[in-house]
């Protein structure tokens, strides 16, 4: 179990204290939440053009990331696992905007 898996269930019991019965709220209005602030933040995928060097730059918002810890020494042999440089070749190949 994570972090944000852990602290939903008393993340929604707090917000119906405050404002009643769960609805619809808005996606910007639910990262002001404690757990938003605590554990939030957005992840920056970048693909570059192999061939003419633009980037391309992707913001996504987060609670926590996805590390893989499997044959790795260390927490920071993880990271740098996670923020590696990866190529993109065949089906997945990156297609340049320009």
């Amino acid at each position: 179990m994570d972090t944000h898996s852990a602290f939903a269930p008393f993340d929604l019991r707090v917000q119906m204290s405050e404002t009643g019965p769960p609805r619809k709220i808005d996606p910007k209005l639910a990262e002001t939440t404690w757990v938003h602030q605590v554990f939030g933040g957005r992840l920056r995928s970048r693909v570059t053009c192999g061939e003419c060097d633009h980037n391309s730059d992707t913001l996504d918002r987060i609670l926590d990331l996805s590390i893989d810890i499997f044959g790795v020494g260390s927490i920071r042999d993880a990271l740098r696992k996670f923020v590696a440089v990866d190529h993109l070749k065949g089906a997945n190949k990156y297609k340049c905007e320009k």
